[in-house]
């Protein structure tokens, strides 16, 4: 059951993505300040400037979003993007808005996945069904 209503928002560019989430204009994004920090499954910390990870994200990822006030869903798609990918987004970020909220931000991180991995789970048994 949903308890609040989540607004999503979706964007042409990556760029234009990542304005919103830095409160710039899309010509500041790459000089933005700072370090892109996290931790990967297997607990391995990571770290990134803004323009590495742009670029990373061009290349690696064709999906890509983050969440504003436990609320609203920001998302960028790139058009080759799979229905599984922007799914398996979508989910994760959603997660993000549901309780319990962690402060530490490896367990909110892993909280997110969860709800990544049901939702991919449940696409594969739908496709293996032909329902999709």
């Amino acid at each position: 059951m949903v308890d609040h209503v989540i607004q999503l928002i979706v964007y042409d560019t990556l760029l234009e993505c990542m304005a919103a989430f830095f409160d710039c204009d899309t010509s500041e994004v790459q000089k933005q300040e700072g370090v892109w920090e996290w931790a990967d499954w297997d607990g391995e910390q990571h770290s990134q400037s803004t323009r590495e990870a742009i670029s990373t994200i061009l290349k690696e990822r064709k999906v890509w979003g983050w969440v504003e006030e436990k609320s609203i869903v920001h998302l960028w798609k790139d058009e080759e993007a799979t229905q599984k990918e922007i799914l398996n987004v979508l989910a994760h970020e959603i997660g993000h808005t549901h309780r319990p909220y962690h402060k530490d931000s490896f367990k909110e991180e892993q909280k997110a996945e969860k709800y990544a991995e049901v939702a991919t789970l449940a696409f594969d048994m739908m496709n293996s069904l032909k329902l999709l």
